[in-house]
């Protein structure tokens, strides 16, 4: 039986303890060593947790506007569901749904647990980080396992989850960097991040990492256009091409095929180029589906075979609007729009929010991002963690570390 009101310490442990779970099945658990991604399982334990939360006492949010765009967003895509795939038979497409909406409770879950104490929470993950930066430098020795480069415990056969927690460890170590000033020594666990990105073979994550800080790099020359600035930018820009260079020169990534592999980013788009974007929006074929979109099934139902749940678009744009038609696509915008500005721009948690989302924008070219279970939680790690720096950022100062 679960109390009518708990107390904040017992509220607070159940919600740490939920983000550190989930945190290690994310970055750290091996993705194929329980026939699943374990994430999947603790995302399950994140939605619980809100249900369970909701029950017991009232929830707080950073701001009523951005709580309803994100219930509006979740809502419209469970009408979806119910309207477009519960007729046909498809229940089994449930699971895009709840998946997502455990993206967004991970992050919520962060800024709720760790608003009087962000810092906390980026030291938790930052020695998270360890073990898959001691196995990649590892691999830089000795060789990649992975089918394209250097892969983190348990994902050798998938390079774009790879390259994705690659990616997820060089944000966090970076908020580390900017937010906590930390010694020196510091910035070569996150150089080493880079190289694994760019080693992994992910083409995906090797966009996303580019724009992000060079998104972030730019922000900070704009706001601040000073020689030192700039000097120091691109001192770190250098050291992380020159260590990736040198790591490619020893032969150290065996099976990556080098950066020719790159080029074919923006496949996806090609391909629409040459069939016709209507190939990829051919499941819209009435008004009401062009409204409303078609559901989540018909791009992973195949007559003959099974019901297939992986990525199937290929492109975050099309996505929305085969998936909720026009008013998906609408809100789509809403919510990266709304996470553009929801922290000051000057800020560092401004400008980490600013950078992820043109980072996923352009990732987006090349698959449905948010939806895919690494990169979404991804994602929203990192806006629970720089909501969780704006809130700490603006409380008075006598109240930052006291019970809410």
């Amino acid at each position: 039986m679960i109390p009518r009101r708990w107390s904040y310490p017992k509220i607070r442990s159940l919600i740490r303890l939920t983000v550190l779970l989930h945190t290690v099945a994310l970055l750290v658990f091996p993705k194929n060593a329980l026939g699943f991604r374990p994430e999947d399982l603790t995302g399950a334990l994140t939605l619980a947790v809100i249900v369970i939360l909701a029950i017991t006492t009232p929830l707080a949010v950073p701001t009523r506007w951005f709580a309803r765009l994100i219930g509006v967003y979740l809502l419209y895509f469970l009408c979806v569901l119910v309207l477009r795939d519960f007729p046909q038979g498809y229940y089994q497409a449930s699971v895009f749904w709840f998946k997502e909406a455990s993206y967004i409770a991970f992050g919520y879950l962060i800024w709720l647990g760790y608003r009087t104490n962000p810092q906390a929470f980026i030291r938790i993950a930052c020695v998270l980080a360890v073990p898959n930066l001691a196995y990649g430098f590892y691999q830089i020795l000795t060789g990649p396992s992975g089918i394209y480069g250097a892969a983190p415990f348990g994902h050798a056969h998938s390079p774009s989850s790879a390259g994705m927690v690659y990616f997820g460890l060089s944000l966090i170590l970076f908020t580390w960097l900017v937010v906590e000033k930390p010694p020196k020594w510091a910035m070569s666990p996150f150089l080493l991040s880079l190289v694994l990105v760019f080693a992994s073979g992910s083409k995906i994550a090797v966009v996303g990492a580019a724009v992000f800080f060079g998104w972030y790099m730019a922000q900070t020359v704009w706001n601040d256009p000073t020689p030192r600035a700039l000097i120091r930018l691109t001192a770190v820009i250098a050291v992380a091409v020159a260590a990736t260079a040198v790591a490619v020169a020893l032969g150290s990534f065996g099976a990556w095929s080098g950066l020719g592999r790159y080029a074919g980013f923006l496949q996806p788009v090609q391909v629409l180029a040459e069939r016709g974007i209507w190939w990829k929006l051919r499941w819209i074929d009435s008004p009401l589906s062009a409204v409303i979109g078609a559901g989540y099934s018909p791009p992973h139902v195949v007559p003959g075979e099974p019901y297939t749940f992986g990525m199937a678009m290929d492109n975050q744009g099309l996505y929305y609007l085969v998936t909720g038609g026009a008013l998906s696509l609408v809100l789509y915008f809403f919510l990266l729009g709304a996470i553009y500005v929801m922290a000051p721009p000057r800020s560092p948690e401004g400008k980490l929010l600013r950078a992820g989302v043109m980072a996923y924008v352009f990732m987006g070219l090349g698959a449905e991002v948010l939806q895919l279970s690494i990169h979404g939680n991804v994602f929203w790690l990192l806006v629970g963690m720089c909501l969780a720096l704006t809130t700490h950022r603006s409380a008075p100062l006598s109240q930052r570390h006291a019970t809410p």
